[in-house]
């Protein structure tokens, strides 16, 4: 069984927001205005609407997963420091 430290669940949430982040980012109407009388633009644009709300969606999840694995990393290492304090000070000499 392989285990991370918290520096390194940390790093790994760091990843995920940052990707998150840049998927959030991805845009697809690139410059393509309303056209009213083609039906292929206007296809093409609910295409690329559609494209951008996912991406939105997407990277957003990956954001608050690498949020969410960043807390867990800094609550799990609050709670094992704890927990080691309250070891050391119940054992015996």
């Amino acid at each position: 069984m392989t285990s991370l430290t918290p520096d390194e669940l940390r790093a790994l949430a760091a990843q995920w927001r940052r990707h998150g982040r840049s998927v959030s980012a991805l845009t697809f109407t690139g410059g393509l205005g309303p056209a009213p009388d083609c039906a292929i633009v206007t296809g093409l644009l609910a295409c690329t609407r559609a494209a951008d709300a996912a991406t939105d969606r997407y990277g957003a999840a990956v954001d608050g997963l690498g949020a969410a694995v960043h807390q867990f990393a800094d609550l799990t290492e609050s709670a094992d420091a704890e927990a080691a304090a309250k070891i050391l000070a119940t054992s015996t000499p």
